[in-house]
């Protein structure tokens, strides 16, 4: 377990003071340049999912227009185009896939040999002391650094782990805290329609009598309303006045 893993590492090295004393710094040392060389890698592959997550939205919403496309993508023969920008795509991704996974197996190994160099470490710095190297300290010695074995083994997937969660926390906090969408208010309309104002319209046609000439269809500038009354009541009584009967 997680909570368990500091536990066995202070026994460990208390277990390793106890038998070869300020040998064990050498041993320390190495632990501490590991845990930097792989802070460093981890950083590293913390950029590249960065990178990954965002070629995995391109080549997903890519996917999604040609699927929502396909009708007019068949009519015009373009599956050729899309099918090279979805495979470069797709080529982008996998590159980015194959360097994670290369500093992953480099994160990995490298703890994975940790324990053991760590042993040789002491050991050796033990034997330059000038003190006596015994099977019993030898033996003593590898029984308390494979206790460091698991927690260096775990660190790793931890690590992988945290990433990917702090990953999906911070693309998950800028969605949830991205500002509201504020939909277009109807304005002065009471229901569907278009409100014009300070609009200017004319329409006209070609008088099928006239020599190609265009006659409008709006009122004459010059007439005022109550010459149009005018002309209207004289139009009207002249249609009411007809031939007299005679009696």
């Amino acid at each position: 377990a997680l909570w368990f893993a500091p536990l066995q590492v202070v026994a460990a090295i208390f277990l390793l003071w106890q038998e070869i004393g300020p040998s064990v710094f050498p041993g320390l040392a190495v632990i501490f340049a590991v845990l930097h060389i792989n802070k460093r890698i981890a950083a590293a592959t913390f950029r590249l999912q960065q990178k990954l997550l965002k070629l995995r939205d391109e080549r997903a919403k890519l996917v999604r227009e040609t699927l929502s496309g396909i009708k007019v993508i068949k009519l015009h023969a373009w599956e050729l185009a899309f099918a090279t920008r979805i495979q470069a795509s797709r080529g982008a991704e996998l590159a980015a896939m194959r360097t994670v996974t290369w500093l992953r197996a480099i994160l990995s190994a490298l703890f994975t040999c940790t324990p053991s160099i760590v042993a040789v470490a002491m050991l050796g710095a033990h034997a330059l002391a000038g003190r006596d190297l015994t099977l019993k300290t030898a033996m003593t010695v590898l029984s308390a650094v494979s206790l460091l074995r698991s927690p260096l083994v775990f660190l790793p997937l931890v690590l992988q782990n945290v990433q990917e969660a702090n990953l999906s926390l911070g693309r998950l906090s800028r969605f949830l805290n991205a500002e509201e969408y504020q939909p277009t208010s109807a304005g002065d309309l009471s229901g569907v329609g278009v409100a014009v104002d300070g609009g200017t319209f004319e329409w006209g046609g070609v008088d099928p009598q006239s020599d190609g000439g265009v006659v409008s269809n709006a009122a004459p500038a010059s007439e005022t309303p109550s010459q149009k009354h005018a002309s209207h009541s004289q139009h009207s009584s002249t249609q009411g006045i007809g031939p007299a009967e005679s009696s």
